[in-house]
This record gives C-alpha cells, sequence and structure tokens, in this order.
C-alpha cells in the first residue's frame, strides 16, 4: 500500500471509529506513524500497572505530522485528536520516520509538531506531551542501481538527515508557551544506533533495529526483548510523569 493510499484509508477508518477511541478513562495514549501501529497490542508488556483499557495505542503506517494534522471528515478536527483519547494525561508522540522518507525538511517538521502540541494542549491543558527523536535505519546497499535496506526499496542513506533532525529536535525549545514540564523529549537514537568510532556509526544497530526494511524495532505486534529495548525510554518517561500527577 502507497503511503498515499495509506492515509486515505485512515481517513476512513478514523471516520468509522472514532466514537470507540473517544473512552474517557484513557490514561496513556501513544499515537503517530507505523513504529506505534507495530506496538498494538503491548498494552500490558509496557504498563503492567494500568488496565489495557487504560491505554490506548493507535499508528498509522506512512502517515507524516503532516498527514495527521488534516482534518477528520467525521468531525473537521486534525486526525491526531481522533487517535488521542481526549482523557489521556500523557501522551507520546512517534512522527518522525515518514517525513524524513518523504522529503519533508525539518522547518516543516518542528512546525508541524508545534502544531500538533497546540492542539492536543488546548484541548486538554493538563495533558503532558512526550516526542520522541528518529530511530537510526540500518545501512542499506545498492543493488541494481537502488538503495535497498534489508530487501526493501525506496529508501535512501538518511543517517546524516536523521542525525541532523535529531540535531535540532534536542536543541527546541518544545515547551515554550506552556507550564513547566508540559512538553518532554525521548532519545530513542542513542540507545540504538551503532557505537561512537565503529565504520557503520549513524546507523542502527542490528541487535536493536530488527524489524522490517531496517527501519522498525522489530516485528509488528510481537512483544520481544528488541520491543522493551526500543520503548524503555518512552515507558521511563511516562512513569516519571504519572508520578508527578
Amino acid at each position: 500500500m502507497n503511503r498515499k493510499l495509506s492515509v486515505l484509508v485512515l481517513l476512513t477508518v478514523l471516520a468509522l471509529i472514532v466514537p470507540m477511541v473517544g473512552a474517557d478513562d484513557v490514561i496513556v495514549a501513544v499515537a503517530g506513524d507505523s513504529t506505534v501501529q507495530f506496538m498494538g497490542g503491548f498494552q500490558s508488556d509496557l504498563w503492567p500497572n494500568l488496565p489495557a483499557d487504560e491505554v490506548s495505542i493507535f499508528g498509522q503506517y506512512g502517515a507524516t505530522c503532516l498527514d495527521l494534522l488534516q482534518s477528520n471528515p467525521s468531525t473537521g478536527e486534525p486526525l491526531i485528536l481522533a487517535m488521542v483519547p481526549a482523557s489521556a494525561q500523557v501522551v507520546v508522540l512517534y512522527e518522525t520516520s515518514n517525513g524524513i522518507h518523504t522529503g519533508m525538511t525539518i522547518q516543516q517538521q518542528v512546525t508541524c509538531m508545534q502544531e500538533t502540541i497546540a492542539y492536543l494542549w488546548q484541548r486538554n491543558n493538563s495533558v503532558s506531551i512526550i516526542i520522541a527523536n528518529q530511530l537510526p535505519w540500518r545501512q542499506g546497499s545498492w543493488v541494481d542501481g537502488q538503495y535497498e535496506i534489508l530487501g526493501c526499496t525506496g529508501y535512501f542513506d538518511a543517517h546524516l538527515t536523521i542525525e541532523s533532525w535529531n540535531a535540532t529536535y534536542g536543541t527546541t525549545n518544545w515547551n515554550a508557551g506552556y507550564p513547566a514540564g508540559t512538553v518532554s523529549l525521548i532519545d530513542v537514537w542513542t540507545p540504538n544506533v551503532n557505537p561512537p568510532g565503529t565504520m557503520t556509526y549513524g546507523y542502527g544497530s542490528p541487535n536493536d533495529i530488527q524489524g522490517p526494511c531496517g527501519i522498525h524495532p522489530d516485528q509488528p505486534n510481537e512483544w520481544s526483548p528488541v520491543w522493551a529495548h526500543f520503548t524503555q525510554p518512552m515507558v521511563q518517561a511516562v512513569n516519571v510523569v504519572l508520578g508527578d500527577k
């Protein structure tokens, strides 16, 4: 499924399921692209002390940050508001990979994320928002004139772009204009990149990036030690926020 068709599917699905994701008992919501979609079903693995129905995980394959700001045909509101229940006390966003893949500039990405944060906070000004930077992609190779990562075509050697995006993410004051502690950043690049000083530094570690096309942590919807490693920064950050609430 190509990216445009994927987003059209998302629009259609959201129009049908908005009432179902509007539950008022959700405490933690994780939303974004296919990295989140692949986490579906991990509620009890991630937060065993929370009832599974208090954790919402909603991702969409191929979606960029800009896609998730499109209007939901059912409500006229941005799609991201349909993906994140209004009751969520903590929201975690993974929205970088497809922006890099489709050629968005980092300036477009930062503006889009700032708008996303604003929509979420305006709806619930007690929410805490955690955004993730970009995980490293595995090193690819050229095969018959095409760059491939683990057999997948249509990608490019993005390791310098990812480093640049993450540097900007790290220096952006995401919390500007909000109460202290409203917005925070987690680093999913450093724990999953090949070690500094190696020839493959900047690319994803084969031990930590094992999923489809070398751009996902592990296989979709199958809990594993790799997923446990990847999600540790998120789980720790969410637990700190919940402990403060």
